[in-house]
Parts: C-alpha cells; structure tokens; sequence
C-alpha cells in the first residue's frame, strides 16, 4: 500500500507526536508499504531548536528517510511560543505540502490513502484538498480532542463569556467539526473523544490510542540512594495546557510542611510556560531545576534520576478524552507515576499499579500524595505491572497493524463506492 503522511512533526525533533510517527513508519516500511512523508524540516519547539539543522535540507527534493520512508521537506516559518505565528508556519507548510502532493500526482505518483494529523489544523486543511484533487481517500488523525481543546466546552452559557468569544468559539467548532465529517476516516486516540464525534454525525471514527516501544527503558529498575530525599520529575512540554503550576504550589506547600531538604524537583522540557515557571519559582524561592529538552539517547539517565514521575494537565472537559502519550514511556521505567489527570487517563493510571492519581490542579492533593513517598522506599519500589500493560495492550507494534488495518478498510470502502458509481 501507497501510504502519504501530511504532517507538521517528524524526526529527529523530539516530541510526543515525532515519536509516534517514526513508530509507525518504521513499522509500515518494515511490512513492505511505501511510505511518503512531507513535513517541514525540524524547528519544534522554537528558533533555537531549528538552528542545529539549519541549512541541512533541501525543499521539496523527496530524500530517504531513516526509516525505509521517503521525505519531502517543505518551507517554512521559524516561530518561537507565539500562537500567531505558529499558525502561519503551520499554513506555510500545509499550502507547500498540498503544492508537492498535486505535483507528484501530475508526475503519476499517487497514494492509495492520505494521512493527515492535527495538530497543526491547517495540515487537516492540506489533506481535504489534496484528497478532492487526486480522488484518494483522506484519514484524519486528531491526537487531542478538536475542536474542544481550542472552543472548551460549547454547553457553557454565554453569559459566563463575552458573547463575541462566544461566538467566535463557536464558528471554529462548526468548522472544525464540518472539516472532520469531509474524511473518509477520523482517527483519535480515545475511546470517549471516539464516542463524542459519533455523536456529532461523523460516520466513520476508529481508535489508535498513543503507546511507546516495548524495550524502550526495560533496563531502568528503582533504586533506593538510602539519602531520604525525594525526586520528583516532570518532563515534557512545559505549555499551559499542562498546569504546571500546580508543582510549584506542591513544593511550596511541602517547604511549609518542613520538607524542603527531602523533596527535590526538576522539570526537564520547554513550552510556552517555561518563562512564567521560571520567574514564579525564582520569586517564591523554591528550589527547582529546570533543565532543557534531552536528547532520545539521554532520557534513561534522566529517567534513572527520579523516584517519581509527573503526568498534568489542566482541569477541563476536553483533557478528559485526553491522554498523554507520556504516560505510556513511564509505564516502562518502573517508577512511581503521579497523575494529575481525569477521564481516560487516569483509568489507564489506576490500571496500571504503578500509579497515584489525585485531582488536576489540586496542589494540596499532590502535596499530601508526595508527602507519603518520602522516605517510603516500599511505595517507591513498584513493580513490573506497568511494562506488562504496556506490553499487552499500548506497545507501538500492535499500535501500527492495527492502524494498517484502518488505512486498508478506508482505502477499500473508497475503491468500492467509486466502482459503485462508475
């Protein structure tokens, strides 16, 4: 199968959805399918993270991948944490994409199926077109829960916003929601987010949840240092949707407690929020270390640093058909996992017998869960129940045949309603 994947995040950028496309690909290409990637070239998360690859790619000429795919860079716009601008990178790159993706069907390459995954919104735009143009069908991947991320929850009177937001809101959940129904699949990686677009009219929704490579850290196992100090760790993107506040607030709460030699936290990863973190810990004088983005090759020795690993978001409706693809890496490094999650997410936290789960945003919570670690060697040392999760139900193998099997059942449900009206 001719497979075309539209996407704003590939390799060797670091980040959740970089590492579940190479995992796919390189699952598809080892099956014998052709895979074309068009993406820009790596600038994910900012300038800065764009100047190491500056210069080292050539747009629109097709190159082989590391992973048996074939890549097509495209321009694009350098960024750093602005929303306005970001968007107009994203548009920069859809539009170079749908340019590539007509000119190789006029050249005679066509896929049997188009892939496109949102975020970037505009690359679902690019994937629309491109599906109309060259007549192949269009699976659209939504890895969190558009609209709602963006609108909220739409059944929130307007009187509790000024109706021009109101309004506004609701004409990109119409539109977004319009857009999905024009797939011929919506992929999303929940079963509730599933649910809630049935119930919108969209016929056609399958689910792919995120996952992480079976021997991805097998080798990492607890240690107790015997020091009686505590370390906690968040790492990932440190953006708003992630409420990272609430450490703060923890750790600030554990000092007054008379824990502040005992607990040691570290938040490795940059996002918009990184700035306002920095500055509040500073002001609060909280002892935080915060560390840059870590290479694929260094995230066992951060691993290997914690006793405790943090998984947060925001305590919203749409987080609650949302999963972070983080939490599936962690269940791997046979560490104490915290959640400060609701929904799907915490079901998966509590499945797992690794894991504390407490309320989104509850400092208190998180305080009185960290409290009970310190110096709790016993409720540090979990066991494997995690990687055996993992490995039965969330390892990327079985992730990538079953997304075959919906990229065929889409293809082939195409082929027959063109023969149908032939």
């Amino acid at each position: 199968m001719k497979i075309l994947l539209l996407t704003h995040y590939y390799e060797p950028e670091i980040g959740a959805p970089q590492r579940r496309w190479s995992a796919f690909v390189k699952h598809w290409t080892s099956a014998g399918h052709e895979v074309r990637v068009v993406c820009p070239p790596p600038h994910y998360p900012d300038r800065q993270a764009a100047a190491q690859w500056r210069g080292q790619y050539s747009f629109f000429k097709p190159a082989p991948g590391a992973l048996g795919e074939t890549v097509v860079r495209t321009p694009y716009l350098a960024h750093g944490f602005s929303g306005t601008v970001r968007l107009l990178d994203q548009l920069v790159v859809a539009t170079c994409s749908l340019a590539w993706t007509l000119s190789a069907a006029i050249g005679g390459w066509r896929p049997d199926v188009i892939v496109a995954t949102v975020p970037g919104l505009p690359s679902l735009l690019a994937g629309i077109a491109a599906s109309r143009v060259i007549d192949r069908p269009l699976v659209a991947e939504f890895r969190d829960a558009w609209p709602d991320v963006v609108t909220g929850d739409m059944s929130t009177q307007v009187a509790r916003q000024s109706l021009p937001r109101h309004l506004l809101k609701a004409a990109v959940f119409r539109s977004v929601t319009a857009l999905q129904k024009q797939a011929a699949t919506c992929i999303t990686t929940t079963e509730g987010f599933a649910t809630t677009l049935k119930k919108r009219g969209i016929k056609h929704v399958e689910v792919i949840s995120n996952g992480a490579e079976t021997v991805s850290f097998m080798e990492l196992e607890h240690t107790d240092r015997g020091d009686g100090i505590l370390r906690v760790q968040y790492l990932g993107t440190v953006g708003r949707s992630q409420g990272l506040s609430v450490l703060l607030d923890a750790v600030d709460e554990l000092y007054q407690r008379g824990y502040r030699e005992q607990v040691k936290l570290r938040i490795v990863g940059s996002g918009a929020d990184l700035p306002v973190l920095q500055a509040e810990a500073a002001r609060r004088s909280l002892d935080v270390d915060f560390q840059p983005p870590v290479s694929r090759a260094d995230l066992q020795k951060t691993y290997q640093w914690a006793d405790v690993e943090i998984v947060s978001l925001k305590d919203t409706k749409p987080f609650r058909h949302t999963v972070p693809s983080k939490i599936f890496e962690l269940l791997s490094t046979q560490r104490r996992i915290i959640g400060l999650v609701a929904g799907e997410a915490a079901m998966i936290l509590q499945r797992s017998g690794v894991s504390t789960v407490v309320p989104p945003q509850n400092a208190q919570a998180l305080a009185d869960a960290l409290e009970q670690l310190i110096g709790n060697s016993t409720e540090l040392a979990v066991g494997t129940t995690g990687r055996y999760l993992l490995y039965n139900d969330y390892n990327y193998g079985t992730l990538s045949r079953r997304y075959l099997v919906k990229l065929e059942r889409a293809a082939d449900r195409w082929r027959r309603g063109r023969a149908k009206h032939a």
